[in-house]
């Protein structure tokens, strides 16, 4: 039997596995035992070592530290004094609430890099007032989809597993991250402006009716600053600590987790034995990525040993670099609809890595169409994970947030074809550092 004919087996096994709801790490490692030892010919003990040296990579440190930033911020007023800034504010323009709340989510980002997070803690805040002040569709889809935003700007786990599987500097992709972000930002605050003026004139919103979050219409711009002083400080620590060569990425992670420890002890959020919760919700988390991220790694070298790469490059030859790109994003927001991001990327990043360096796109934008594809698969049906955990905090039904999220899949969709054909946007700032 061809080699390429066992590594489809190979293939084949880990969806039947995942299919069975088999975890998708063991899913992986069985498929990589299948390929390396009847298509490879390596022993066991080889895949072994493999598993130990996919570890040391000093770059994968920034996962556990930054997921212990999300965790604790979480766990905090963090979060909360964050979102109070951003709705003082901008409570004055039409819409307000809800444009605060996706800036929020989009500074919210900033400082914890976790989507899943993000959904968790403003949808118990903000989603009774959305939907009081608006309605339930402009609150399920706020909710579900600004959150994606904390996937996409820096510092982001997903750009941090992209670097770690491409070999690209993660300080440029967080640079990378930055104007796609902003730009997604302020394109879902149009969207929003545009549509509550249509519902004012339809005569089904009113802005005089705003209803605010607990005391928060007593604070003034000066109070919520200060409140919210401590939350700005993360950002500054991590981007101007990267590009100003004080920190490494790495170090910037550690450095942001002890000071987000501090201020939660320090603004009594956080208690000793609070502490003990914080930090095992962390360890379960970190302990299922870093177990992936070597299960994955382990595909990789394996399907890339077997030249399943090189064959793809080959299935590629007839096309130019524009049909390339227009495949990839498809594949893409078709495979985040299935699979969790971190997955996706160790997956299939080894395999279309090849063919994008040679149709000359650089690594950095290739990560930034990698981050926002599978981003998009957060709240897109049939398993994206903000639907379900919105589902699970909101009480709402799924089809309820589906239906919220579509015009926000449009809004996406289009923004990455923008970044895809014109990568300026992607390549600017890393450019210049």
């Amino acid at each position: 039997m061809s080699s390429g004919a066992l590594v489809l087996i190979g293939c084949l096994i880990i969806v039947i596995l995942a299919v069975l709801k088999v975890p998708i790490w063991i899913s992986l490692l069985c498929g990589t035992v299948f390929i390396q030892h009847f298509c490879n010919h390596m022993s066991l003990n080889g895949l072994l070592v493999t598993l130990v040296e996919n570890l040391n990579k000093s770059s994968l440190m920034c996962v556990p530290f930054f997921m212990l930033v999300g965790t604790i911020v979480q766990q905090t007023t963090m979060g909360e004094r964050l979102l109070n800034f951003c709705i003082i504010l901008l409570r004055k323009i039409k819409g307000g609430l809800a444009v605060a709340s996706v800036v929020a989510n989009g500074l919210f980002g900033a400082i914890s890099g976790s989507s899943g997070a993000a959904v968790a803690l403003f949808g118990k805040i903000v989603y009774k007032p959305l939907k009081e002040t608006y309605d339930e569709d402009i609150s399920l889809g706020i909710i579900t989809t600004s959150a994606t935003l904390s996937g996409i700007i820096p510092p982001s786990i997903t750009f941090i597993m992209y670097g770690v599987t491409a070999s690209t500097s993660v300080a440029k992709l967080f640079a990378a991250g930055v104007i796609p972000g902003i730009l997604i930002v302020l394109c879902c605050c149009v969207y929003l402006m545009f549509r509550l003026n249509r519902m004012e004139k339809k005569g089904t919103f009113t802005p005089s009716k705003v209803v605010y979050i607990g005391d928060i219409q007593d604070l003034t711009f000066r109070k919520a600053f200060l409140m919210a002083l401590p939350v700005f400080v993360l950002p500054v620590i991590v981007f101007v600590g990267i590009y100003s060569g004080i920190f490494t990425p790495t170090e910037a992670s550690a450095i942001s987790a002890l000071y987000c420890l501090i201020c939660g002890f320090g603004l009594g959020d956080i208690k000793l034995k609070s502490s003990v919760t914080i930090f095992k919700s962390a360890i379960k988390t970190i302990v299922s990525i870093i177990t992936l991220f070597t299960a994955a790694s382990a595909f990789a070298q394996a399907i890339t040993i077997a030249q399943l790469p090189q064959l793809v490059s080959a299935l590629f030859e007839s096309f130019n670099k524009i049909q390339f790109l227009l495949f990839l994003n498809v594949l893409l927001l078709i495979v985040g609809c299935l699979i969790d991001a971190t997955p996706a990327i160790l997956i299939f990043v080894p395999i279309l890595m090849p063919t994008a360096v040679a149709l000359g796109i650089d690594l950095v934008q290739l990560g930034v169409i990698f981050t926002i594809n599978l981003s998009i698969g957060f709240f897109t049906p049939p398993f994206g994970m903000n639907l379900f955990i919105c589902q699970g905090v909101t009480h709402a039904g799924i089809g309820k947030i589906i239906h919220a999220c579509v015009p926000y899949i449009f809004i996406y969709l289009a923004l990455v074809l923008l970044f895809t054909y014109v990568p300026w946007f992607s390549m600017f700032l890393p450019g210049i550092i």
